[in-house]
């Protein structure tokens, strides 16, 4: 089920943060996956204390083993919170067992209450923050070849308000296999490994996990102002929690 203990309802959202981001910039020509990811190093460096740049092969495949079972946990909490884990009925989201069950295959992201809804984006943000991860523990982290979140948003864009719960927990469920089977070609894969004939494969693998992000971007109707200010907002609480010994 989704995780209780560590409730996001009362966490404070700085709403300024995409605007002070942006302010005089053309944001068409600002990469924003770029920009999470070197957010998400710098809080790996600075925050956790992890400088994935200075170990070997060994010790970042295990930080890979770690942060793919990290992501499957992260899909678990946030196909739970669908179901709304503060005023809903949290698995019977998905658990077709349920006498609940049915009652989501007419309901949608509207109908969630205002802190079910806050808790499931979330949930969004620590997937794509062990998703930022990978190319960092690969050591990609300084290449500037990942697709753009931002015209990935724009691509696919539109309201996906009349999706039922219980169809975005089935999809959801289906993407969650779709990026985890990515562990077994990139789990092993280090920067000094890494032939030209096989960097671009790797990329365009990157990319692809992204692109089931957007997807998932799309159901709960968040855009990149709202994605950013929830990321680095997260960031600061994650900080936070740190200096208290979380």
């Amino acid at each position: 089920m989704a995780n209780t203990s560590n409730s996001c309802k009362d966490l404070s959202i700085d709403s300024t943060l995409f605007q002070k981001l942006t302010e005089g910039k053309n944001i068409n020509e600002i990469n924003f996956t770029n920009v999470f990811i070197n957010q998400q190093n710098w809080a790996q460096l600075n925050i956790y204390k992890l400088d994935f740049s200075t170990m070997n092969l060994e010790e970042r495949n295990r930080y890979l083993t770690i942060n793919f079972h990290s992501l499957n946990d992260e899909f678990n909490e946030f196909i739970d919170a669908l179901g709304g884990i503060n005023d809903g009925d949290g698995s019977a989201v998905w658990k077709y067992w349920k006498s609940k069950n049915q009652d989501y295959k007419n309901k949608t992201i509207n109908d969630l209450t205002e802190n079910d809804l806050l808790e499931l984006k979330y949930e969004l943000i620590d997937i794509f923050k062990f998703m930022l991860l990978i190319p960092i523990i690969l050591g990609l982290n300084d290449k500037p070849l990942f697709t753009d979140i931002n015209r990935n948003l724009s691509l696919f864009g539109g309201n996906q308000s009349t999706i039922s719960l219980y169809d975005i927990a089935l999809n959801t469920i289906q993407i969650k296999f779709e990026i985890l089977k990515y562990y077994d070609y990139i789990g092993k894969i280090n920067k000094e490994e890494i032939k030209p004939e096989t960097f671009e494969n790797i990329i365009n693998t990157i990319d692809m996990m992204f692109g089931y992000f957007t997807k998932l971007c799309l159901y709960v109707n968040i855009n990149l102002e709202e994605l950013y200010n929830l990321f680095m907002s997260k960031e600061n609480e994650n900080n936070n929690r740190q200096q208290n010994n979380y």
